[in-house]
């Protein structure tokens, strides 16, 4: 829990962070190259924001390691189910970010029942349910939090109204919610639970299939069986470490970009000042010679 309070506070410094670059560039005007620099600046941050929003998935994952690398596999499914619907990237990186958070109020669960080998009491899964109300009041407080929060209250809501905390209904629910509610209950078919061994793929299709317009919204159910091939690594382990990997090299790709750009930037506007300074002496010289003293 301490290790989770940390990096919960890293990530508020982070967005603190963000919130200051975006009101600096409201201040200045930033126009042309300058506003590139900044964006630059800008994505830098989002990526170390990124990064320990992975590390808290992480960190809830690790009390379980039937669930280990659950979080980071349902964000990044989450994630390439935003991008074939076609959703902004803003809104692809919001759903990125709460399917990495989904658990996080797994936090406050006691071992004796996020770890029980046998069937959980009618108390014990109303314990389980508070999950998603926790982990809604533990992000709200972070400011850019808002939709995410509201996808994680609402990641256990099922597409016919009986899913919880508040049994909301169809398009009632959030849509990165419906998203994260298949990419969730997806990748726990396809995992090893101790009340039972995880389910094939051809399995977990026909299940998929079974509850269109029960568990799942439609749609999205219909888009997991027809982009199966796209999909599909996602949820395996051996997929998993081949798009962290491939991710890891995008933001060194980026941050290495992001250290020349400046650099590049700089001499440009040296070299411009310095035309600037020799026009504005020329211009002096110009003018002294038309009105002598």
């Amino acid at each position: 829990m301490g290790n989770l309070k940390s990096l919960l506070q890293a990530l508020s410094i982070t967005l603190k962070r963000i919130r200051l670059n975006h009101k600096r560039e409201r201040r200045t005007g930033l126009t042309g190259e300058e506003r590139n620099i900044e964006l630059f600046r800008q994505d830098s941050i989002l990526y170390d924001a990124h990064d320990l929003v992975e590390a808290i998935g992480s960190v809830i994952d690790m009390r379980d390691h039937y669930t280990y690398g659950h979080s980071i596999r349902v964000g990044n499914a989450s994630q390439k189910m935003a991008e074939l619907l076609g959703l902004s990237s803003h809104e692809i990186e919001n759903i990125h970010l709460a399917g990495h958070l989904h658990d996080i109020g797994k936090v406050a669960l006691p071992d004796s029942i996020l770890l029980k080998q046998g069937k959980l009491s009618l108390q014990e899964f109303e314990r389980i349910e508070e999950h998603p109300v926790t982990g809604y009041k533990i992000l709200r407080k972070l400011r850019g939090f808002e939709k995410i929060s509201a996808y994680v209250l609402h990641h256990h809501e099922r597409y016919d109204g009986k899913g919880y905390p508040e049994g909301l209904k169809g398009s009632e629910i959030p849509l990165g919610s419906r998203i994260i509610a298949v990419a969730d209950a997806i990748d726990a078919m396809l995992s090893d639970r101790p009340y039972r061994k995880a389910l094939t793929m051809e399995e977990t299709m026909k299940e998929v299939e079974r509850q269109k317009g029960k568990q799942f919204d439609p749609e999205l159910a219909t888009l997991f069986l027809r982009e199966i091939d796209v999909l599909a690594p996602y949820f395996s382990k051996d997929g998993l470490e081949s798009s962290l990997q491939e991710e890891r090299n995008l933001k060194y790709q980026h941050r290495e970009n992001t250290k020349i750009q400046p650099q590049e930037h700089t001499k440009q506007m040296c070299r411009s000042s310095q035309i600037q300074t020799i026009q504005r002496e020329q211009a002096h010289t110009r003018q002294k010679r038309t009105f002598p003293a």
